[in-house]
């Protein structure tokens, strides 16, 4: 992704994850490399992901997981969430980049949580189009569901602590189930 346009930063940014196996995130000039997932990780990634493809089945939409860059802000901030969703004509069509998510989770470790919980929290809900950020927990059944509030500014919390809750995200006409989410995850 060659352009002149970006700062040589950003620049250098791109040309690196595009040409590494590791995975990096860009904010604010510098580039931050993200470490590796565990098992647990992974697996809850793969349960989000996968739900949210048969949720979102028959629409023009795409759940991906942890490889594509979101443009959070324009030239200072991208990051690599662990799952977002995305139903925009542009992203869908896009080679590197989602600008238009409407979901992004984010599964915490150790490692990531208070990343999670403060830049990128503070970043992703300054997004026009995002409409419901989850932080999935791995060491217990937990997950925190913020949503867009319907009208005005703000945003509502929720959580969901029993495998028999079902998330329902209305403005995305889905509901998650933390059965599929959790399942075969050992806590």
């Amino acid at each position: 992704m060659a352009n002149s346009d970006y700062p040589p930063s950003l620049q250098a940014y791109f040309e690196l994850s595009a040409s590494q196996e590791e995975r990096y995130e860009y904010e604010s000039g510098e580039v931050v490399a993200m470490g590796r997932t565990s098992l647990r990780h992974s697996a809850l990634m793969l349960n989000v992901a996968s739900s949210l493809k048969q949720a979102t089945k028959g629409r023009n939409c795409m759940a991906l997981a942890e490889t594509v860059s979101v443009e959070v802000e324009a030239a200072t901030h991208y990051f690599l969430p662990d799952v977002v969703l995305t139903c925009d004509d542009e992203d869908l069509q896009a080679e590197q980049l989602i600008r238009n998510p409407l979901l992004i989770v984010e599964v915490l470790s150790p490692a990531t949580e208070q990343r999670d919980r403060g830049v990128k929290f503070k970043s992703y809900l300054k997004m026009p189009s995002l409409q419901h950020y989850l932080l999935v927990a791995q060491d217990q059944i937990r997950v925190e569901v913020y949503g867009k509030m319907p009208d005005g500014p703000g945003w509502t919390f929720n959580y969901f602590e029993r495998l028999e809750d079902e998330i329902h995200l209305p403005k995305l006409s889905l509901s998650l189930s933390l059965e599929e989410v959790y399942e075969g995850i050992r806590i």
